[in-house]
């Protein structure tokens, strides 16, 4: 029994390092990783000005998701982008994101196209709200601060307002 125990192991061991193997083995999705802001933005750093500009991308390079795509997202305005499932909705939102590069055309904000934006400044600029919701079981701080560790109380209270849930917050017997 113990024999089959440890074959079944090893079986399963084997099959995780062909997966890992195969991932390691792939290009990466990211091409360019700068570590500063260029010149023009680096003092008073960037208005969030987003255009996708003749953006076309596919997944698998064959079939395209998104072609010839023209878009302005201006400062303080709330687009929504609707569609049927698998129309490219989730797809504009990773790219402006930066999770994938386009395959033509490009993404900027404020008129730097994203490849030449550091990861870290541009992804704190911008937050996504996803389809699904997932709560962790512990405190609303606890969830809050999944976002920021060192999060303050009137940060994370800040967070409630804007996220209309306020309210509710004030409303439990022990708030956060």
């Amino acid at each position: 029994r113990l024999l089959g125990a440890y074959y079944h192991a090893g079986v399963n061991g084997i099959a995780a390092a062909d997966k890992i193997f195969a991932l390691t083995a792939e290009s990466p999705l990211l091409t360019s990783f700068p570590d500063k802001l260029p010149e023009k933005a680096a003092g008073e750093g960037l208005k969030p000005l987003i255009k996708l500009e003749n953006l076309s991308f596919s997944y698998d390079k064959q079939r395209p998701i998104i072609k010839g795509l023209n878009m302005a997202i201006e400062p303080g305005q709330v687009v929504a982008l609707v569609g049927e499932s698998g129309s490219g909705k989730s797809t504009v939102g990773n790219l402006i994101v930066r999770f994938f590069d386009p395959d033509m055309g490009k993404v900027t904000f404020d008129g730097i196209d994203l490849k030449e934006i550091p990861l870290e400044y541009l992804r704190g600029r911008i937050s996504i709200v996803p389809q699904n919701a997932y709560i962790f079981a512990g405190t609303i701080a606890d969830n809050l601060r999944f976002g920021k560790l060192d999060a303050t109380r009137d940060e994370m209270m800040r967070a409630c307002k804007t996220a209309g849930f306020y309210d509710f917050v004030n409303s439990l017997p022990e708030g956060l």
